[in-house]
């Protein structure tokens, strides 16, 4: 049985500014500026199908569907790993707010290393002021 070939064609969306028939890979309106959001509805034209052939543009319909930034709502293409509105990476996109608060605040491996070194170097000083402090009374008392 022989494999059907695939076509992929672009559909087309419709700005608020009443800029028409925007091809689907436009992320900004020309007219107006407006970027493409999440809730934008797209459309094929009637008798007007564009198939896509450019190998580069059929890679970027193979990769998939775009991804919307959980931090900023920027719309991203599916090859892109981190977010171009703000630069969050997609995985952490991917998580929910709490589990994206939780990934950062998570202590390295020499956390508590520096945590102690910080509270020794504090009980040094407290105990040099201590000894600064009666020892200068016991020999204020003692003369």
């Amino acid at each position: 049985m022989a494999e059907e070939e695939v076509q992929y064609s672009y559909e087309y969306w419709d700005c608020q500014c009443a800029t028409k028939a925007l091809r689907g890979d436009v992320m900004v309106c020309p007219g107006c500026g407006h970027p493409r959001d999440a809730d934008t509805k797209f459309y094929r034209k009637e008798g007007n199908v564009e198939v896509i052939t450019d190998d580069k543009h059929l890679e970027r319909f193979k990769a998939g569907p775009d991804w919307i930034c959980s931090f900023c709502q920027e719309l991203n293409s599916d090859l892109q790993k981190q977010c171009r509105g703000c630069g969050h990476l997609r995985y952490q996109s991917d998580q929910n707010y709490i589990e994206h608060q939780q990934d950062s605040v998570k202590p390295g491996p020499s956390a508590p290393a520096k945590e102690n070194a910080k509270n020794s170097r504090a009980m040094i000083i407290l105990g040099a002021f201590l000894t600064i402090v009666f020892g200068g009374g016991f020999w204020y008392l003692s003369g």
